[in-house]
């Protein structure tokens, strides 16, 4: 007897949700969880795992499916499903690249198509016809500034912080010397933009919000409200807190 593939639902509409969860479920799929924003999402997949994720492009928090799909990969490689009830295909399918989708649905979601769609994504990633996990994490990385590449230590990068289409880039002062010796510290402008950059970064790094990644290891205090990484200062969105917390190895008092 086979076992049923497990089946994360991301979706912020509770009548769509338990339609797809009910649904899904009488068609002989696991549901492992469904979740309404990406917070509850990795949650989920922490603790249940998933074989596929059926997420919505818009959902009930700051971060939209595609930037909850990407946190959801750094825990597990599996094929993602995207609904969706915009026109703006392109921008959506240009957006989604660094998640590989196997399919796109449009709401109203057909229930035989749902389907047919979610066996052939389970399918073709088992049989090799999606792409696997990336084994490109290495030690370095290259960013293009204004002028010419530079490669850095993943290591010795504190954090990045959005800047329109670019990113300002905050190393440690040793490896900022390393790279520009004689010159004062400072950020360092690169390119692409920080959406672009955060999916080929190690799993030591956390998106905090839209505006700034951190890395995990460098963290030296944490308030309620703020962390302080080197001589820098970077706010808590409301709400970040408790996926950020469960991220770190923190002992707890009881």
């Amino acid at each position: 007897m086979s076992v049923a593939a497990k089946i994360l639902i991301v979706e912020d509409n509770p009548l769509l949700s338990k339609h797809l969860e009910v649904d899904l479920g009488g068609k002989g799929f696991s549901i492992s969880g469904v979740a309404r924003n990406l917070t509850e999402a990795v949650f989920i997949m922490k603790k249940q795992s998933a074989d596929l994720a059926l997420i919505d492009m818009k959902l009930d928090g700051p971060e939209d499916g595609i930037a909850t799909a990407q946190e959801l990969l750094r825990i597990k490689w599996i094929p993602i499903i995207y609904i969706t009830g915009e026109d703006a295909y392109e921008e959506i399918a240009e957006r989604s690249q660094s998640t590989y989708p196997a399919a796109f649905l449009e709401k109203p979601v057909r229930s035989n198509e749902l389907v047919v769609q979610i066996n052939l994504a389970l399918h073709n990633f088992q049989a090799g016809n999606l792409p696997a996990a990336k084994a490109n994490q290495t030690e370095h990385i290259v960013f293009f500034t204004d002028k010419e590449h530079i490669q850095v230590k993943q290591n010795n990068i504190l954090f990045i912080e959005a800047d329109g289409p670019y990113a300002r880039l905050y190393l440690t002062t040793e490896e900022f010397v390393k790279l520009y010796p004689g010159k004062t510290y400072n950020y360092i402008h690169i390119s692409p933009n920080i959406g672009r950059i955060f999916p080929e970064l190690k799993p030591t790094f956390f998106k905090l919000s839209r505006k700034h990644v951190i890395n995990l290891d460098h963290i030296t205090r944490m308030s309620a409200s703020q962390i302080v990484m080197g001589n820098h200062i970077i706010p808590i969105p409301e709400g970040r807190r408790p996926e950020l917390i469960a991220e770190l190895n923190v002992v707890r008092s009881r």
